[in-house]
């Protein structure tokens, strides 16, 4: 099994019906298997949506909305009769499990120098990287730098091109293994910083980036529901301040999508190239392929420029199932 996950994917992919988008890769699984357009995270924010994900426990308390939740619980602690995650299952059930990138939370798949999930992994590959994830995986003064970044450089300039390298001699070893396996690669683009080569940028035209459709805040919402996107205004440096009924210019506006676009296509051109070797090895034909994204994102829906809402474009996120068995669909609507 291949279990790709994407940060913070809305579910917007030429598959999805969005014309404008250039995601042949993810398209292409989404024609050969089931694409999901009613799946909702249950929580929209990356640490403990992943717990749900990989504990099929939901959270009972607002205690428990904490990125490191899970790597809090498991790290250091002894297994027990009860699996910490589905993949553990799958490790005492003969399977070989490896992880790569994002998966739990923590990029090295590490809480301190433990490992967030102790007894799901036969091997987890860690990504020395930063989190921020600008090219080279820089430390960057982000209160000084935008929430984008575009370089004229080769896609293993950053993190996501180097966790796809890492995919690919993973599965080349795991041809030559007889045992099954269970392979999780995750990739942070198009969390923010919405950072992508240069290339991807090029895909697209500014002048013609689709405003969102619901701009301004519902009549008579109350404050609650909104939030002054703080990860994107108050982490990063900005010309412009939005969120909470506020609106920035749509030049800015059109900015910020022409970098969330750019971030889909680099991270579809990685998925990409794990697919591509995992057909070249003939391993298509007996692996189910799930690609999964966490939770959506706001591009300025209801004002908002992020995640961390109970609105549907913060919770209805991407997920495609590919099985070898499965007839070819075009790009069916599951309910």
């Amino acid at each position: 099994m291949l279990f790709i996950s994407i940060d913070d994917l809305r579910p917007e992919l030429h598959a999805y019906g969005v014309a404008d988008m250039i995601t042949p890769n993810l398209d292409a699984i989404a024609a050969q298997g089931r694409l999901f357009k009613r799946h909702y995270a249950q929580v929209p924010t990356c640490g403990p949506s992943r717990m749900v994900m990989l504990t099929g426990k939901n959270l009972t308390s607002s205690d428990e909305i904490s990125h490191p939740l899970l790597g809090n619980r498991l790290a250091g602690k002894p297994e027990t009769d009860n699996p910490e995650t589905f993949i553990h299952h799958l490790k005492r059930n003969g399977y070989y499990t490896v992880g790569m990138g994002k998966i739990s939370h923590s990029i090295s798949g590490r809480r301190g120098k433990e490992l967030e999930l102790p007894h799901s992994w036969n091997d987890f590959i860690t990504n020395p990287d930063a989190f921020q994830m600008y090219a080279g995986g820089e430390h960057r003064d982000a209160k000084k730098t935008p929430p984008f970044e575009m370089l004229d450089v080769a896609d293993e300039v950053y993190p996501d091109g180097r966790v796809a390298q890492f995919a690919v001699k993973e599965l080349e070893k795991r041809a030559n293994a007889k045992q099954p396996f269970f392979m999780a690669v995750g990739f942070l683009r198009p969390h923010l910083p919405f950072s992508a080569p240069k290339k991807y940028w090029d895909l697209y035209y500014r002048s013609k980036m689709n405003l969102s459709p619901n701009p301004d805040a519902p009549k008579n919402v109350a404050d609650e529901f909104l939030h002054n996107s703080e990860e994107f205004f108050g982490q990063y440096y900005s010309p412009e301040k939005g969120g909470a009924r506020k609106r920035i210019s749509d030049a800015y506006a059109k900015q910020i999508i022409h970098a969330n676009h750019a971030a889909v296509s680099f991270v579809d051109a990685q998925v990409g190239k794990v697919m591509d070797k995992l057909k070249e090895l003939g391993l298509d034909k007996n692996t189910i392929v799930v690609v999964w994204g966490d939770h959506g994102w706001h591009l300025g829906d209801q004002t908002i420029w992020g995640k961390h809402s109970a609105f549907e474009n913060a919770l209805n996120s991407a997920m495609i199932v590919k099985t070898p068995q499965m007839k070819k669909q075009q790009f069916r609507q599951i309910v």
